[in-house]
């Protein structure tokens, strides 16, 4: 049994199975079958757990979907909710909860340690990119272009802020990013740089709305 999975290379493959192999020598450490086809999520590693989930059907019965928290030390279950359908974006873990965006755009928070649904609630119609977590607040946008401010609370979230972003029929597959203060994110109408209006003179990384040409 390794004591911590610091050196493995965690991800989930497209016969549905979550594996873990050693970097250095492409040796399999261990894994955990959890779909019964391919998981497009990027893992969670936190310590020597693995978080993990997918919108396909699961083992064992006709189900779709579920999240699951893997040993990373042995790929033993930890526990796992079905379910839930998280197709295409990572999860966040923050103060002991895990927050998850599912294929509708809607919000799960899931206790860290059980599982146990803390609280859930619609942010869009569909979801493609992952949330951002910084200073204190989530970000996250859906694909058709809805924007929305989040701060984690003792019951749920608090929602800041709400907008849609300009242009016909804005659509985001890309997730935003956040770097020197400011968060950057892209839709097939435009790309935004977001941040405070009184740090405009103090640097060039102005607020923006730039135009792209339109994806086919």
């Amino acid at each position: 049994m390794r004591r911590d999975c610091a050196h493995e290379c965690v991800f989930g493959a497209g016969d549905g199975i979550v594996y873990a192999f050693q970097p250095r020598t492409g040796k399999e450490l261990w894994k955990y079958p959890f779909s019964l086809r391919g998981i497009n999520v990027t893992p969670l590693v936190v310590g020597d757990t693995v978080f993990m989930a997918h919108s396909e059907e699961n083992l064992g019965d006709n189900t779709m979907g579920a999240v699951a928290a893997i040993d990373g030390r042995t790929g033993k279950e930890k526990w796992k909710v079905k379910e839930i359908m998280i197709g295409k974006t990572a999860p966040l873990l923050i103060d002991g909860r895990l927050y998850l965006i599912d294929d509708g755009a809607g919000l799960f928070i899931l206790d860290a340690e059980t599982g146990k649904l803390v609280h859930k609630m619609k942010l869009g119609t569909m979801q493609r990119a992952s949330p951002l977590y910084a200073d204190g607040r989530i970000y996250t946008c859906d694909a058709t272009g809805r924007w929305s401010v989040l701060q984690p609370t003792e019951k749920g979230v608090k929602v800041l802020h709400k907008l849609r972003l300009p242009g016909a029929s804005p659509e985001v597959h890309g997730s935003p990013i956040v770097s020197h203060g400011r968060i950057y994110l892209g839709s097939t109408e435009g790309f935004y740089c977001i941040g405070r209006k009184e740090d405009r003179k103090s640097t060039r990384l102005n607020s923006s709305h730039s135009s792209v040409s339109r994806m086919p």
